[in-house]
């Protein structure tokens, strides 16, 4: 019985194996190249906007423009304001891209700057102020002598956009971002201890002073300064008449 059945089994594969299989058209496999990362930390496509025909993503500054994404800062002008998260130039252009892609990768450098800037130097600056009895003075001692002894591992501060500095203001404390090409005199004068007695033309501010006095004197009609000046003469010369004839006592 066993045999009988191994012969019919025999006879089932034999026919199958003589089959002949068609060949399927499954053409080149394509590969996909590994991301490149970039020196800023963004996925490939994000770190270089030439690479991908975006060059109308950069102002002729050299900065990335983020006026058309939604949620983010105002742009940085000359006069300081506080920072924000969104701030660094990580980041920027895969909230720029959009989509997916930027969706993900925009939480990554948001929440490290979100770290740095309210969980780590706010604080700090209180526990400053409680050991020194008071605030760094100046940006300076913001820099030289706050941020060593109190918060070491934010250094570096979060790279900024180029053009962009950080500025510690003691007036209320904050930690602020500015452009200080773009800054008035006296905000440069305020901040970065310049002197702001000049224009615009470097002038020294008395002799600016002088030439705008000189500029609004009422002007003097030159008809009548002639005319002044002939009755002088005259007057002079009829009073050095009078004593010549006038007679010796």
């Amino acid at each position: 019985m066993k045999t009988k059945s191994l012969l019919a089994v025999s006879l089932l594969i034999i026919p199958m194996a003589a089959c002949d299989v068609p060949d399927i058209e499954t053409g080149p496999v394509a590969s996909t190249p590994a991301p490149k990362s970039t020196t800023a930390g963004e996925p490939a496509g994000q770190g270089d906007g030439e690479l991908f025909g975006k060059e109308d993503w950069y102002l002729p500054d050299g900065r990335i423009d983020m006026s058309g994404v939604e949620g983010e800062p105002p742009m940085t002008t000359g006069v300081p304001r506080e920072v924000k998260p969104k701030d660094p130039k990580q980041g920027k252009l895969s909230r720029r891209s959009g989509g997916a892609l930027g969706t993900n990768m925009q939480a990554i450098p948001w929440v490290k700057n979100e770290t740095t800037f309210n969980l780590v130097i706010k604080p700090a600056l209180m526990q400053y102020e409680i050991i020194h009895s008071q605030y760094p003075k100046n940006h300076q001692e913001f820099m030289e002598k706050f941020i060593p002894e109190m918060c070491p591992q934010v250094l570096p501060l979060p790279e900024l956009e180029p053009g962009d500095e950080y500025l510690y203001d003691p007036e209320d404390n904050l930690l602020k971002i500015w452009r200080p090409a773009e800054a008035t005199p006296e905000l440069r004068a305020k901040y970065l201890g310049e002197k702001a007695d000049s224009d615009s033309a470097g002038v020294p501010a008395d002799a600016a002073a002088e030439s705008v006095a000189d500029a609004t004197a009422t002007p003097v009609d030159p008809s009548e300064s002639t005319e002044s000046e002939n009755v002088s003469i005259r007057g002079r010369a009829e009073a050095l008449n009078r004593t010549r004839q006038a007679p010796i006592e």
